[in-house]
């Protein structure tokens, strides 16, 4: 049984977070179609109006199908460009040292490039790959930490330079 200050405080709780509240309710609803209880408005619905509801779960299973698609995609797509950048990133050994040289690859006017000795030798289209400027950037940053760590059996040294 529900107090009546119960009842008032959730109803206080609700004006003053609305979204929260918003967000509350769809998920009760939608739960509430997905497993529903015996006599319940939800059921009555879905008793009465099958054909959509199966058609509604259909197109629900559907759309969560192409996103896990997408999302699979998107990670084969990120590891194919980290490979590309990795296979430019110019590592330079001289009098015992190790450099690595930042700038074969960058960021700028929507693609990766790749740089070798002054001039652009090729590039992947952010667009085409479905990613933004930011996105890029960290994903280079991440490929030139990852290179640095693969030269040194110590991941913090002083034996190596980054230009």
């Amino acid at each position: 049984m529900v107090s009546k200050s119960q009842t008032q405080a959730s109803r206080k709780w609700e004006k003053e977070n609305p979204h929260r509240t918003g967000y509350a309710k769809l998920r009760r609803t939608a739960f509430s179609f997905v497993n529903p209880k015996p006599g319940s408005k939800a059921e009555e619905h879905i008793n009465a109006n099958h054909a959509d509801y199966v058609e509604d779960l259909k197109e629900l299973q559907y759309e969560i199908s192409k996103k896990l698609e997408v999302a699979k995609m998107n990670q084969t797509v990120k590891r194919l460009v980290e490979k590309e950048i990795d296979r430019h990133i110019t590592t330079v050994y001289y009098d015992g040292r190790v450099e690595i040289k930042k700038d074969s690859v960058d960021v700028k006017n929507g693609r990766i490039r790749f740089w070798d000795l002054g001039h652009v030798t090729g590039w992947i289209d952010l667009a085409d790959i479905n990613c933004t400027e930011e996105e890029a950037k960290e994903l280079v940053k991440h490929c030139i930490t990852e290179a640095l760590f693969a030269i040194s059996d110590k991941p913090v040294t002083t034996d190596f330079d980054v230009k």
